[in-house]
């Protein structure tokens, strides 16, 4: 990379230009997934344990969208079920409402 302008390719198809999912696959991941005794194992599936990792983590959401490249935050939202604190604010209003009168239940003389 000495000498490369910083937006050039790190990885590139044997025939030049950007390398392609696909290409990146076959000729690099999954041989070298073999070596190490790994079959079958796509690299998405790596990157989506990582992404996991992180937000279990307590790292925000936002970091992650951002490392990952996500362009919407809907795409990054379905790992906010991980987050150590995902719950808490739910489960404190309900210690706070434990005794509170249940508004549902018809009252005495009401329809």
């Amino acid at each position: 990379m000495a000498g490369r302008p910083r937006d050039s390719l790190v990885f590139t198809a044997p025939e030049g230009g950007p390398d392609d999912d696909g290409n990146f696959r076959d000729r690099i991941w999954y041989p070298a997934g073999e070596a190490a005794g790994i079959r079958g194992f796509p690299p998405r599936i790596m990157r989506h344990t990582a992404a996991s990792w992180l937000v279990i983590d307590g790292v925000p959401l936002y970091d992650v969208q951002a490392l990952l490249g996500h362009e919407s935050y809907r795409t990054t939202e379905r790992y906010a079920h991980l987050a150590p604190d995902a719950h808490d604010k739910v489960v404190q209003s309900w210690a706070r409402r434990h005794d509170a009168p249940v508004t549902h239940e018809r009252q005495q003389g009401r329809p």
